[in-house]
């Protein structure tokens, strides 16, 4: 959301204030031209969606023993404990 708010501020997404609560109607062809344009933050954004893309076919089922066990666990120890 902050985002698009920025990018709209930078002028990169055409908006225009709707409502009495001022919701942003932002235009397809503005969305288009941003994603075309080579933008710094759209390949980042297009990166971690390849990386969540290529994840979905990971098993994540977790059983209570396992987060059991997780949580049994001592992970290391605080630098200010003892």
């Amino acid at each position: 959301m902050n985002t698009v708010k920025r990018w709209v501020a930078e002028r990169k997404l055409d908006a225009q204030k709707v409502g009495a609560n001022n919701w942003m109607r932002i235009s397809v062809d503005s969305i288009k031209r941003l994603l075309q344009s080579g933008d710094e933050n759209v390949k980042g954004f297009r990166r971690l969606k390849k990386q969540i893309d290529d994840m979905s076919d990971l098993d994540f089922n977790v059983t209570k023993e396992d987060l059991q066990e997780m949580s049994d666990r001592r992970m290391g120890k605080l630098p200010w404990g003892n």
